[in-house]
């Protein structure tokens, strides 16, 4: 992490409650350095719209040549610019950006997404975004408000104060701004009070879907492609 100031001081802090390693920079030089002595090379840089770079472009570049062959991936932060500014970035070579009043959701996401190297063989599972959308859980034990805490083609992970039982059948109903979607599942594991599979998540339920028609399919996928893109220049 480059930059200073108590924005990015509470950013590191979300980063390693998250679950990563935040190794952190105030001026090129130290980064630069830091970035070198590592056993393991780093692979992700964040920093704000406003770190005190002389020649973004040139001091990225030495940053990113100093972690080794497959560089860095560039997250900005803070508040949105314009056109120009978000094209001068781009050209910086900067991919990703959390703009002001992102979520932690939103901090995984991104980091996980630069954390990807593809040259390595890596397995990637069906890519899983964030959503914070009104749903609706079917079970043989009635119908249970929801909010949808993220969305894959593949599952969903669902807020609710009363999850499932891992096993169970369920039929989810997603309200997207453009009408309701249903499909089947199964709940994979239940976040409960006392019993948190996993603590990073909510209190609620995971679903692996089994049954989605050709159109909700669709609906979900191209949802699913357009949140990940919000997250990139």
């Amino acid at each position: 992490m480059f930059g200073y100031g108590k924005a990015h001081d509470e950013l590191a802090g979300r980063v390693v409650v998250l679950g990563y390693r935040a190794l952190r920079a105030t001026d090129v030089e130290a980064a630069v350095d830091l970035i070198r002595r590592q056993e393991q090379p780093l692979r992700v840089l964040l920093f704000p719209i406003d770190a005190p770079f002389g020649n973004r472009a040139e001091e990225l570049r030495r940053m990113s040549e100093a972690s080794g062959a497959l560089g860095l991936r560039m997250i900005v932060t803070g508040p949105q610019p314009g056109a120009a500014a978000i094209a001068a970035l781009k050209r910086d070579g900067v991919r990703y950006a959390l703009w002001k009043g992102f979520h932690d959701s939103d901090l995984r996401f991104t980091l996980n997404a630069a954390l990807y190297d593809e040259t390595r063989g890596q397995v990637r599972p069906a890519l899983r975004v964030p959503a914070s959308l009104v749903a609706r859980v079917r079970s043989g034990a009635g119908e249970k408000a929801a909010m949808l805490y993220n969305l894959s083609t593949t599952g969903a992970f669902v807020e609710t104060t009363r999850p499932g039982m891992p096993g169970g059948r369920v039929t989810l109903m997603i309200e997207f701004p453009d009408g309701v979607v249903e499909t089947d599942g199964s709940v994979v594991f239940a976040n409960v009070p006392g019993n948190l599979q996993k603590p990073n998540l909510p209190i609620g339920m995971g679903i692996k879907f089994t049954a989605t028609d050709a159109t909700a399919a669709q609906r979900i996928a191209k949802y699913v492609a357009e949140k990940a893109r919000g997250y990139e220049l």
